[in-house]
């Protein structure tokens, strides 16, 4: 696979796409993508039953437990440990010198917190947008126009 200088990296809470970019100025080019099904399912169909049920530390009552983590929540994290799992595999592959993080904001959280010690210093900018529906000439004009300087 050919080094590229930079891979922009556009994800929702159902698929990554992955851009390179070979100019500062120039356009993107699609590398490929993950697709995370589980992220069009419901709330209620993430899960199998109920939380269950525990009794009060005083007294006779009882209670039902919540997990500590909603479904829907769990699946953003799984999906944001798959893609960096994936751009871990991709930086030792040499495939990019530099990284561009697209996503909406409660995304780009659970991936910005995945993100091992080396992809994130390779991390150069972020945008909390989601544009993972829109064409490469779309997300290209709603990114910086130099996604990196000429001299670094």
């Amino acid at each position: 696979m050919k080094t590229s200088e930079m891979w922009v990296v556009i994800v929702d809470s159902v698929q990554a796409r992955f851009f390179s970019a070979d100019s500062p100025l120039g356009g993107l080019t699609e590398q490929g993508n993950l697709v995370h099904g589980e992220g069009r399912l419901r709330k209620q169909d993430l899960v199998s039953d109920d939380g269950g049920r525990a009794f009060d530390s005083q007294g006779n009552g009882r209670h039902g437990m919540e997990p500590k983590t909603d479904a829907r929540t769990q699946e953003q994290l799984s999906f944001a440990l798959e893609i960096n799992q994936h751009l871990q595999e991709q930086d030792q592959a040499v495939a990019f010198r530099r990284l561009y993080l697209v996503a909406p904001p409660v995304m780009m959280g659970q991936l910005r917190d995945r993100l091992d010690k080396r992809l994130q210093s390779l991390l150069l900018g972020s945008l909390n947008k989601n544009l993972a529906h829109l064409s490469p000439a779309e997300i290209r004009a709603r990114l910086p126009e130099k996604l990196w300087m000429l001299n670094e």
